[in-house]
């Protein structure tokens, strides 16, 4: 990548976090109020999956493996949040017919890593993930790796500064991964408690909040229409 490439990146990284940050401002503020006195009407979010894949190989999932996690997800959503998946995107699971670059497929879940918003992985990412106003879907990319600090996670989330999310097969396969990442997407942060849907560790349970279901519908994402 010359020069120039990596300027543009870095130019429309920028420009991609401004607009998360006003868009995520502006919604919350009519999310939060709204879900004050319209807390019983049932919410909805969309949702886009891509599965990448290394030049010469395979995608890291199956439309059979997407379709079962994303129907894990839309129990956990109704019953915790109630808040329901629509899909969008034709079609709204990609199996990314070009090979992705290094750098979007693997991601060190950290500052670091955020970075990567302004260079050759965020330019790839952005490619897939629309930002459509009022609406402000989320697109998960299924990608081969996250670590930090040398430790390997099962996804991240770099939270309100960008409208994407990033699983591994096995974050895409277990039963809460993908609901937690798409949780961090809506602001909110991790738990200590075990049995909390927010806490780190991959064995954590399904209970959240009041307080974390009132955040997560007043988020951007979420909407009622």
């Amino acid at each position: 990548m010359g020069w120039f490439s990596s300027v543009v990146n870095a130019v429309r990284g920028v420009v991609r976090d401004i607009v998360n940050i006003v868009e995520e401002i502006v919604g919350f503020v009519i999310g939060g109020l709204s879900s004050l006195f319209l807390f019983w009407m049932r919410k909805k979010i969309r949702i886009r999956v891509c599965v990448l894949h290394r030049k010469g190989g395979k995608p890291l999932a199956s439309v059979a493996e997407v379709q079962s996690s994303l129907a894990r997800m839309d129990a956990l959503l109704r019953s915790k949040y109630n808040t329901k998946i629509l899909t969008y995107g034709a079609p709204h699971i990609y199996l990314i017919p070009q090979a992705a670059p290094d750098s979007a497929l693997t991601i060190e879940c950290a500052f670091s890593g955020y970075l990567k918003e302004f260079g050759e992985a965020g330019a790839f990412y952005s490619d897939f993930a629309d930002n459509i106003p009022l609406v402000c879907p989320v697109t998960v990319f299924v990608i081969e790796s996250v670590t930090n600090e040398g430790n390997q996670w099962r996804g991240c989330s770099s939270g309100l500064l960008t409208n994407f999310v990033v699983v591994t097969p096995t974050g895409l396969n277990d039963d809460t991964t993908l609901t937690h990442e798409v949780s961090h997407a809506c602001m909110l942060f991790h738990r200590k408690k075990k049995t909390n849907l927010m806490n780190h560790s991959a064995s954590r349970g399904t209970n959240i909040t009041g307080w974390q279901k009132w955040w997560f519908r007043a988020s951007r994402h979420v909407n009622y229409w």
